[in-house]
Formats: C-alpha cells, structure tokens, sequence
C-alpha cells in the first residue's frame, strides 16, 4: 500500500533555447500582373487654311476607352474638340483640323487604351 501524496516541488530551472529551424523553399511564382494603360499620339502637321487628319492607332491586344487631342503652332484650333472621335473600326482616335488654320500649326490625336482580358 502507498503512502499519501508529499508536497509540490520547487520550480526547476529554465530549459536551454532551441536551435532556429531551416529556412523554407521559396514559393511558387505568383501569377502576372495586369498591364497598365497605353496612351499613344501621333502628331501632324497641317497646312495653311487646309484640312488634315491626325489619327493614332491603340497597340495590339488593348481596346479604345477614349481619346483627345492637343495642339500648337500658330493656331489653337478652336472648336476642333468636336471633331475628334474613334476610328470608324473602334480601335483608335482621329481629329479632324479646321479649315481655318495658319500655316506651321500641328494637331496631335491621343488615344486611351487599355489591355484586353
């Protein structure tokens, strides 16, 4: 037959620390981002009271979402921002000058695209 239970004992010492664990293999790649937006321009020079047709083409795989226009030289193509429009297939931006133009004057059509899928 045993005897009752003795008293609890002291506390013992702290045990040692532990060696760091090795490191991990690297993950898996991550998948690809998405591509940012193209803005692409195309410039052209027009001539003196004459009509010109700047048009800009987005890159392949991205899709028209806008366009504008900018200009310089001698005349700043007032009323030229209702004629700049997309493409007649959706895939670029043309502007259109006036007829009342000076000569060495410039429109440049920019269009807006982003990629696709």
């Amino acid at each position: 037959m045993a005897g009752p239970a003795g008293p609890q004992g002291l506390t013992g010492p702290t045990g040692a620390q532990c060696l760091t664990g090795l490191t991990g293999p690297a993950g898996p790649p991550g998948a690809n981002g998405v591509s940012g937006p193209s803005i692409t321009v195309n410039g052209l020079s027009v001539p003196a009271n004459g009509v010109a047709v700047a048009t800009v083409e987005c890159p392949t795989g991205y899709t028209l979402v806008g366009g504008g226009y900018t200009s310089d030289g001698p005349n700043t193509y007032g009323g030229i921002g209702e004629k700049g429009h997309p493409n007649s297939t959706n895939t670029g931006w043309e502007v259109t000058s006036p007829l009342d133009n000076t000569a060495g004057a410039a429109i440049h059509a920019w269009a807006i695209c982003l990629p696709v899928g």
